[in-house]
């Protein structure tokens, strides 16, 4: 892909994302809120948009959609081993909790 292009596409995602940050029914969290969302005892449904290169779960009893940026949930560098390793210690923790 031409620089051009790549700056194009970065321009829409990041054009999209100021969209959804300036709707007041969805709400960016960090990676460690995500993955307390996922292991919630709540009813969630997923409401990614792929626009935006975003991950979302929408809360439908208070209509809100937690949304993250798709590197930050699934980064693509060293950090990685260390993503893996909190998505399996959160679960247990965050039910322990509750």
């Amino acid at each position: 892909m031409a620089t051009s292009e790549v700056v194009a596409v970065v321009s829409r995602i990041e054009a999209r994302r100021r969209e959804l940050r300036s709707d007041e029914g969805c709400h960016f969290v960090e990676t460690t809120t995500f993955v307390d969302l996922l292991v919630a005892p709540r009813i969630l449904q997923r409401a990614n948009d792929p626009a935006a290169r975003v991950r979302g779960l929408l809360d439908p009893a208070i209509g809100v959609r937690f949304l993250i940026e798709e590197e930050k949930l699934l980064p693509r560098d060293s950090s990685h081993d260390f993503q893996a390793s909190r998505l399996t210690v959160t679960p247990r923790r965050a039910l322990a909790s509750r």
